[in-house]
Protein backbone atom coordinates (compact mmCIF):
# COMPACT_ATOMS: atom_id res chain seq x y z
CA UNK A 1 0.00 0.00 0.00
CA UNK A 2 2.95 2.49 0.36
CA UNK A 3 4.84 1.77 -2.51
CA UNK A 4 1.40 2.50 -4.80
CA UNK A 5 1.52 5.93 -2.79
CA UNK A 6 4.97 7.04 -4.94
CA UNK A 7 3.98 8.51 -8.62
CA UNK A 8 6.90 7.15 -10.13
CA UNK A 9 5.34 3.62 -9.60
CA UNK A 10 4.32 2.52 -13.14
CA UNK A 11 3.94 -1.16 -13.48
CA UNK A 12 3.53 -4.20 -10.60
CA UNK A 13 3.62 -7.51 -10.81
CA UNK A 14 1.41 -9.26 -8.46
CA UNK A 15 3.35 -12.59 -7.53
CA UNK A 16 1.30 -13.06 -3.85
CA UNK A 17 -0.37 -16.27 -3.29
CA UNK A 18 -3.63 -16.77 -5.31
CA UNK A 19 -5.51 -16.13 -2.21
CA UNK A 20 -3.91 -12.82 -1.92
CA UNK A 21 -4.00 -11.27 -5.39
CA UNK A 22 -7.26 -9.26 -5.70
CA UNK A 23 -7.30 -6.56 -3.09
CA UNK A 24 -3.32 -5.76 -5.12
CA UNK A 25 -5.04 -5.48 -8.28
CA UNK A 26 -7.93 -3.52 -6.72
CA UNK A 27 -5.67 -0.92 -5.47
CA UNK A 28 -3.18 -1.01 -8.33
CA UNK A 29 -6.07 -0.02 -10.62
CA UNK A 30 -7.23 2.35 -8.58
CA UNK A 31 -3.61 3.90 -8.85
CA UNK A 32 -3.61 3.73 -12.64
CA UNK A 33 -1.00 1.00 -12.46
CA UNK A 34 -0.43 -1.11 -15.46
CA UNK A 35 -0.07 -4.89 -13.55
CA UNK A 36 1.50 -7.91 -14.55
CA UNK A 37 -0.26 -11.18 -12.76
CA UNK A 38 0.89 -14.32 -11.85
CA UNK A 39 -1.48 -17.14 -12.60
CA UNK A 40 -4.05 -18.55 -11.49
CA UNK A 41 -4.87 -15.43 -11.12
CA UNK A 42 -7.75 -16.06 -8.28
CA UNK A 43 -8.75 -19.34 -5.89
CA UNK A 44 -12.30 -18.73 -8.14
CA UNK A 45 -13.62 -17.83 -11.05
CA UNK A 46 -15.55 -14.97 -9.22
CA UNK A 47 -12.74 -13.60 -7.85
CA UNK A 48 -11.36 -13.44 -11.54
CA UNK A 49 -14.47 -12.39 -13.37
CA UNK A 50 -14.22 -9.29 -10.29
CA UNK A 51 -10.36 -8.79 -11.79
CA UNK A 52 -11.50 -8.60 -15.26
CA UNK A 53 -14.67 -5.97 -14.96
CA UNK A 54 -11.83 -3.99 -13.18
CA UNK A 55 -9.52 -4.12 -15.35
CA UNK A 56 -11.80 -3.72 -18.16
CA UNK A 57 -12.78 -0.02 -16.70
CA UNK A 58 -9.72 1.03 -16.09
CA UNK A 59 -7.22 2.73 -18.20
CA UNK A 60 -4.50 0.34 -16.89
CA UNK A 61 -2.77 -2.60 -19.06
CA UNK A 62 -3.21 -6.34 -17.74
CA UNK A 63 -1.14 -9.16 -18.70
CA UNK A 64 -1.00 -12.53 -17.11
CA UNK A 65 2.71 -14.85 -16.60
CA UNK A 66 2.17 -17.96 -19.08
CA UNK A 67 5.75 -17.75 -19.85
CA UNK A 68 5.36 -21.01 -21.40
CA UNK A 69 3.81 -19.34 -24.66
CA UNK A 70 7.22 -17.73 -25.09
CA UNK A 71 9.30 -20.92 -25.24
CA UNK A 72 10.64 -20.74 -28.76
CA UNK A 73 9.51 -24.66 -29.23
CA UNK A 74 6.10 -23.80 -28.45
CA UNK A 75 5.55 -20.14 -30.67
CA UNK A 76 7.49 -22.66 -33.74
CA UNK A 77 4.85 -25.22 -33.06
CA UNK A 78 2.27 -22.38 -33.05
CA UNK A 79 3.33 -20.74 -36.34
CA UNK A 80 3.28 -23.76 -37.97
CA UNK A 81 -0.04 -24.55 -36.64
CA UNK A 82 -1.25 -21.19 -38.02
CA UNK A 83 0.26 -21.93 -41.03
CA UNK A 84 -1.22 -25.07 -41.66
CA UNK A 85 0.51 -27.54 -41.53
CA UNK A 86 -1.65 -29.71 -39.37
CA UNK A 87 -4.71 -28.99 -41.33
CA UNK A 88 -7.62 -28.54 -38.75
CA UNK A 89 -6.74 -29.76 -35.55
CA UNK A 90 -8.34 -33.31 -34.73
CA UNK A 91 -6.16 -34.48 -32.04
CA UNK A 92 -3.98 -32.69 -28.68
CA UNK A 93 -2.20 -34.47 -26.26
CA UNK A 94 -0.42 -32.70 -23.82
CA UNK A 95 1.63 -35.17 -21.09
CA UNK A 96 3.40 -33.19 -18.55
CA UNK A 97 6.31 -35.08 -15.84
CA UNK A 98 6.67 -32.62 -12.97
CA UNK A 99 9.39 -34.38 -10.74
CA UNK A 100 9.47 -33.45 -7.33
CA UNK A 101 11.51 -33.61 -4.03
CA UNK A 102 9.86 -35.68 -1.71
CA UNK A 103 9.83 -32.73 1.07
CA UNK A 104 8.09 -30.47 -1.29
CA UNK A 105 5.03 -33.55 -1.58
CA UNK A 106 4.27 -32.92 2.25
CA UNK A 107 0.88 -31.01 2.42
CA UNK A 108 2.34 -28.45 4.81
CA UNK A 109 5.07 -26.87 2.75
CA UNK A 110 3.46 -24.90 0.32
CA UNK A 111 -0.03 -24.52 2.27
CA UNK A 112 -1.26 -21.44 -0.36
CA UNK A 113 -1.81 -24.34 -3.29
CA UNK A 114 -3.93 -26.95 -0.69
CA UNK A 115 -7.94 -26.90 -0.93
CA UNK A 116 -8.52 -26.23 2.85
CA UNK A 117 -7.44 -22.95 2.16
CA UNK A 118 -8.68 -22.46 -1.16
CA UNK A 119 -5.86 -23.74 -3.20
CA UNK A 120 -5.65 -25.54 -6.69
CA UNK A 121 -2.89 -27.77 -6.02
CA UNK A 122 -1.10 -29.03 -9.47
CA UNK A 123 -4.13 -27.99 -11.42
CA UNK A 124 -3.14 -24.38 -10.36
CA UNK A 125 0.64 -24.62 -10.27
CA UNK A 126 0.87 -26.13 -13.87
CA UNK A 127 -2.54 -26.93 -14.77
CA UNK A 128 -3.41 -23.38 -15.41
CA UNK A 129 -0.05 -23.15 -18.47
CA UNK A 130 -0.89 -26.83 -19.81
CA UNK A 131 -4.76 -25.16 -20.28
CA UNK A 132 -3.73 -21.80 -21.44
CA UNK A 133 -1.37 -23.76 -24.08
CA UNK A 134 -4.18 -25.41 -25.66
CA UNK A 135 -5.99 -21.92 -26.88
CA UNK A 136 -2.41 -20.57 -27.47
CA UNK A 137 -1.01 -23.16 -29.95
CA UNK A 138 -4.31 -24.46 -31.82
CA UNK A 139 -6.33 -20.62 -31.34
CA UNK A 140 -9.38 -22.92 -29.83
CA UNK A 141 -11.24 -23.23 -26.81
CA UNK A 142 -11.76 -26.16 -24.48
CA UNK A 143 -15.19 -26.96 -24.11
CA UNK A 144 -15.56 -29.87 -21.72
CA UNK A 145 -13.36 -31.75 -19.56
CA UNK A 146 -14.07 -34.94 -17.49
CA UNK A 147 -11.25 -37.54 -15.86
CA UNK A 148 -9.56 -38.05 -12.77
CA UNK A 149 -7.59 -36.07 -10.28
CA UNK A 150 -5.26 -37.92 -7.39
CA UNK A 151 -5.76 -36.49 -4.22
CA UNK A 152 -2.92 -36.60 -1.14
CA UNK A 153 -4.10 -36.24 2.51
CA UNK A 154 -2.45 -34.80 5.37
CA UNK A 155 -2.58 -37.25 8.44
CA UNK A 156 -5.87 -35.92 10.04
CA UNK A 157 -7.82 -36.29 6.78
CA UNK A 158 -8.49 -32.08 7.36
CA UNK A 159 -6.93 -31.24 4.57
CA UNK A 160 -5.69 -32.55 0.71
CA UNK A 161 -3.94 -31.28 -2.55
CA UNK A 162 -4.07 -32.53 -5.79
CA UNK A 163 -0.66 -33.54 -7.45
CA UNK A 164 -1.99 -35.70 -10.74
CA UNK A 165 -4.25 -35.78 -13.04
CA UNK A 166 -5.59 -37.42 -16.11
CA UNK A 167 -7.92 -35.43 -17.87
CA UNK A 168 -9.49 -35.66 -21.60
CA UNK A 169 -11.88 -32.51 -22.82
CA UNK A 170 -13.96 -31.58 -26.33
CA UNK A 171 -12.57 -28.55 -28.53
CA UNK A 172 -15.38 -26.28 -29.50
CA UNK A 173 -13.93 -26.93 -33.05
CA UNK A 174 -14.24 -30.67 -32.24
CA UNK A 175 -10.66 -31.38 -31.60
CA UNK A 176 -10.14 -34.77 -29.08
CA UNK A 177 -7.95 -33.56 -25.64
CA UNK A 178 -6.12 -34.98 -23.60
CA UNK A 179 -3.97 -33.26 -20.62
CA UNK A 180 -2.09 -35.25 -17.81
CA UNK A 181 0.33 -34.36 -15.10
CA UNK A 182 2.45 -36.75 -13.17
CA UNK A 183 4.77 -36.02 -9.98
CA UNK A 184 6.64 -38.71 -9.28
CA UNK A 185 10.05 -38.30 -7.04
CA UNK A 186 13.03 -37.00 -8.31
CA UNK A 187 14.69 -33.42 -9.24
CA UNK A 188 12.54 -31.20 -10.41
CA UNK A 189 14.49 -29.18 -12.53
CA UNK A 190 16.72 -32.41 -13.74
CA UNK A 191 13.96 -35.14 -14.27
CA UNK A 192 10.93 -33.25 -15.45
CA UNK A 193 9.74 -33.40 -18.77
CA UNK A 194 6.89 -32.37 -21.15
CA UNK A 195 5.48 -33.55 -24.54
CA UNK A 196 2.55 -32.22 -26.60
CA UNK A 197 1.46 -33.23 -29.67
CA UNK A 198 -1.09 -31.98 -32.06
CA UNK A 199 -2.37 -34.11 -35.14
CA UNK A 200 -4.91 -32.85 -38.07
CA UNK A 201 -5.39 -34.22 -41.60
CA UNK A 202 -2.49 -32.69 -43.19
CA UNK A 203 0.32 -33.54 -40.72
CA UNK A 204 1.51 -34.05 -37.03
CA UNK A 205 3.40 -31.83 -34.56
CA UNK A 206 5.50 -32.94 -31.08
CA UNK A 207 7.20 -30.61 -28.89
CA UNK A 208 9.06 -32.31 -26.16
CA UNK A 209 11.98 -30.67 -23.69
CA UNK A 210 12.14 -30.47 -20.01
CA UNK A 211 11.50 -27.74 -17.59
CA UNK A 212 14.90 -25.50 -18.09
CA UNK A 213 15.91 -26.32 -21.33
CA UNK A 214 13.67 -25.27 -24.14
CA UNK A 215 13.02 -28.43 -26.08
CA UNK A 216 12.61 -29.05 -29.65
CA UNK A 217 9.61 -29.17 -31.64
CA UNK A 218 9.25 -32.05 -34.86
CA UNK A 219 6.99 -31.98 -37.40
CA UNK A 220 5.60 -34.53 -40.12
CA UNK A 221 3.52 -32.32 -43.05
CA UNK A 222 2.01 -34.32 -45.97
CA UNK A 223 3.54 -37.19 -47.42
CA UNK A 224 7.13 -36.07 -46.21
CA UNK A 225 9.25 -39.20 -45.99
CA UNK A 226 9.48 -38.50 -42.00
CA UNK A 227 9.85 -36.52 -39.08
CA UNK A 228 12.10 -33.24 -38.86
CA UNK A 229 13.25 -31.16 -36.49
CA UNK A 230 12.18 -27.12 -36.77
CA UNK A 231 14.53 -24.51 -36.06
CA UNK A 232 12.97 -21.53 -34.39
CA UNK A 233 15.78 -19.25 -35.68
CA UNK A 234 14.14 -20.23 -39.25
CA UNK A 235 11.15 -18.89 -38.92
CA UNK A 236 11.99 -15.62 -37.37
CA UNK A 237 11.59 -16.64 -33.65
CA UNK A 238 13.65 -15.21 -31.10
CA UNK A 239 15.27 -17.61 -28.34
CA UNK A 240 15.07 -15.28 -25.23
CA UNK A 241 14.19 -17.14 -22.43
CA UNK A 242 9.86 -17.07 -21.79
CA UNK A 243 9.89 -14.76 -19.00
CA UNK A 244 12.15 -12.70 -20.36
CA UNK A 245 10.09 -12.18 -23.67
CA UNK A 246 6.69 -12.21 -21.95
CA UNK A 247 8.44 -8.65 -20.15
CA UNK A 248 9.48 -7.44 -23.08
CA UNK A 249 6.39 -7.72 -25.05
CA UNK A 250 4.46 -6.12 -21.84
CA UNK A 251 6.48 -3.32 -21.58
CA UNK A 252 6.12 -2.43 -25.20
CA UNK A 253 2.29 -2.82 -24.69
CA UNK A 254 2.49 0.12 -22.21
CA UNK A 255 4.98 2.16 -23.99
CA UNK A 256 3.10 1.68 -27.65
CA UNK A 257 -1.00 1.49 -26.56
CA UNK A 258 -2.31 0.83 -30.09
CA UNK A 259 -1.61 -2.80 -30.59
CA UNK A 260 -1.65 -5.74 -28.24
CA UNK A 261 1.05 -8.37 -29.27
CA UNK A 262 0.30 -11.03 -30.69
CA UNK A 263 1.57 -13.63 -27.69
CA UNK A 264 0.98 -12.20 -24.54
CA UNK A 265 -1.61 -13.32 -22.32
CA UNK A 266 -4.33 -11.05 -21.47
CA UNK A 267 -6.33 -11.26 -18.18
CA UNK A 268 -9.20 -12.61 -20.08
CA UNK A 269 -6.59 -15.74 -20.86
CA UNK A 270 -6.16 -16.58 -17.04
CA UNK A 271 -10.01 -16.07 -16.65
CA UNK A 272 -10.23 -19.36 -19.05
CA UNK A 273 -7.54 -21.11 -17.92
CA UNK A 274 -9.26 -20.99 -14.49
CA UNK A 275 -12.63 -21.89 -15.76
CA UNK A 276 -10.93 -25.13 -16.49
CA UNK A 277 -9.28 -25.98 -13.43
CA UNK A 278 -12.67 -25.42 -11.95
CA UNK A 279 -14.21 -27.59 -14.50
CA UNK A 280 -11.42 -29.95 -13.58
CA UNK A 281 -12.29 -30.36 -10.27
CA UNK A 282 -15.93 -30.39 -10.70
CA UNK A 283 -15.17 -33.55 -12.92
CA UNK A 284 -13.35 -35.21 -10.69
CA UNK A 285 -15.76 -34.58 -7.55
CA UNK A 286 -19.05 -35.19 -9.68
CA UNK A 287 -17.58 -37.89 -12.11
CA UNK A 288 -19.39 -36.69 -14.89
CA UNK A 289 -18.39 -33.96 -18.15
CA UNK A 290 -18.18 -30.73 -17.26
CA UNK A 291 -18.98 -27.32 -19.22
CA UNK A 292 -16.92 -24.45 -19.00
CA UNK A 293 -20.09 -22.38 -19.68
CA UNK A 294 -20.95 -23.63 -16.37
CA UNK A 295 -18.05 -21.20 -14.72
CA UNK A 296 -19.11 -17.96 -16.59
CA UNK A 297 -22.50 -15.79 -15.30
CA UNK A 298 -25.12 -16.10 -17.48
Amino acid sequence: QSMLQHDEVDVVSIVTAPQLRLEPVRMALEKGIHLLVEKPIATTTAIGREMVAMAQSSESLCAVCFTWRYKPSNMAARRLIQDGSVGSVSHYSSAWRFSIPSALRNTAVRPFINEANGGHGMLGENGSHQFDMFTFLTGESVDQLTGQVEWVANAAKTDRVNLCYHLIGRGDAGAMISFQITTPPGSFFAESQRSVYVEGPAGHIRIDGGIIDDGKTWVRVGDEDGIRAVDPEELGISSRPGHEALVADFLTAIAVREAWPDCLPTLEDGLRSLELVECAIAADNEHRWVSTSEFRES
